[in-house]
């Protein structure tokens, strides 16, 4: 785990997959006038699932882990 940001490894990588997504999506011929935000707004709901990993890691007392 990295201590800096509480990340595992695992979820590291797919935090910068995301990223990595999120930068080629940029170089695409824009289609609509909505399609920036839309993908945007997708990318920060798959944020905020790898964030709650974290949560629930630390403060499992509040946020309980469910197998």
């Amino acid at each position: 785990m990295n201590k800096q940001n509480g990340l595992t490894e695992e979820e590291q990588i797919i935090m910068n997959h995301l990223a990595d997504a999120w930068n080629g999506f940029m170089k695409l011929e824009k289609q609509h006038p909505c399609e920036n935000i839309d993908f945007m707004s997708g990318i920060h709901q798959l944020q905020r699932i790898i964030g709650m990993r974290i949560l629930r890691r630390e403060h499992s007392d509040i946020f309980p882990i469910k197998n």
